[in-house]
């Protein structure tokens, strides 16, 4: 009797580290979009049931770390919900965005979130492009807002690369209504599709306005610039936009939180335009085109006291 006790403790252990290694194979970015909320008990319901039958379309299998994680480019090709017809060409990974039935958030292997930092440096790359983010979704699948499913997962994906530091006025979401059958588990791989296209002239006048007029935050160390994403996929922008522009200047502008006398100040201020102008210099941008200068504490941003820590900031203006 001792023994099978014994035998069984030690089923028990390898069943509990077999449970924690599958789960971990996956894994949720951050936390659920704000519309997840909107579920109701009984629209999950009848996803779940749905997924009786089991999937015409086989699970995931996560495939080796050391396969390269670059961008493929299939043929064009068009998407059935984008009532006026565009060509895009489909941005292909090793692997797939998972979606489920019962949520609209998006499921992903761990070693895919290479696909964020790929799209960054697509972006980057081709400052002409743009990216499509497609969600597909059943055709009842419906939040309680009336909001589809494949919006909704849409939206996450989107969100997940503008905090990342991917500009979101280059990400654009579509949602897809597509016959397809969920497995046993309620799990379907090809539920995200991404895409890419030319910028149009419309949308270049958006990102015209957000390059020609920028504030930086958060981004300061003890005597230099530390970048985020942000600032790396805007320094792309900039120099690609001087590029076509060559009679532009670019005036940077430091301001600091209050201090006990106006000349420190606009010592800090002056500090922290001048780091910016090196970091630009250092990635490509013509020394020639750049100006910095300081505000000090003189202009506060509306709603904070001249002592809030988010005064201490840069304004970048082109003219």
């Amino acid at each position: 009797m001792r023994n099978f006790l014994k035998a069984f403790l030690v089923f028990l252990c390898w069943a509990t580290v077999a449970l924690l290694v599958q789960s971990r194979n996956f894994s949720y970015e951050d936390s659920p979009t704000p519309t997840d909320e909107n579920l109701t008990k009984e629209t999950s319901d009848k996803k779940i049931k749905q997924t009786s039958k089991p999937s015409e379309t086989p699970k995931i299998v996560e495939k080796k770390a050391s396969e390269p994680t670059t961008i493929e480019e299939n043929p064009t090709k068009e998407i059935k919900s984008i009532k006026k017809e565009s060509k895009l060409t489909h941005l292909k990974f090793k692997h797939k965005f998972i979606t489920n039935a019962a949520h609209t958030r998006v499921l992903f292997p761990q070693n895919f979130s290479y696909f964020k930092d790929s799209i960054f440096n697509f972006l980057n790359n081709n400052p002409t492009k743009e990216i499509t983010v497609v969600g597909h979704y059943l055709p009842n699948e419906f939040l309680s807002n009336k909001t589809s499913f494949g919006e909704s997962r849409a939206i996450y994906i989107k969100n997940r690369l503008a905090k990342y530091g991917v500009n979101p006025n280059r990400l654009n979401i579509k949602d897809s209504v597509v016959n397809y059958n969920y497995d046993y588990d309620g799990f379907y791989a090809e539920g995200i599709t991404i895409y890419y296209g030319e910028v149009s002239n419309q949308k270049k006048e958006i990102l015209d306005k957000f390059i020609v007029s920028k504030t930086v935050q958060n981004v300061f160390g003890r005597n230099t610039i530390r970048p985020d994403k942000s600032l790396i996929a805007y320094t792309f922008e900039l120099k690609n936009y001087l590029a076509n522009n060559p009679n532009k200047t670019v005036n940077i502008v430091g301001h600091s939180t209050k201090t006990r006398n106006p000349e420190t100040s606009n010592s800090i201020g002056l500090q922290l335009a001048t780091q910016l102008s090196n970091y630009l210099i250092e990635n490509g941008i013509p020394k020639s085109k750049l100006k910095a200068s300081s505000k000090g504490d003189t202009q506060p941003l509306e709603g904070h006291k001249s002592n809030n820590l988010k005064n201490k900031r840069i304004e970048i203006l082109i003219n």
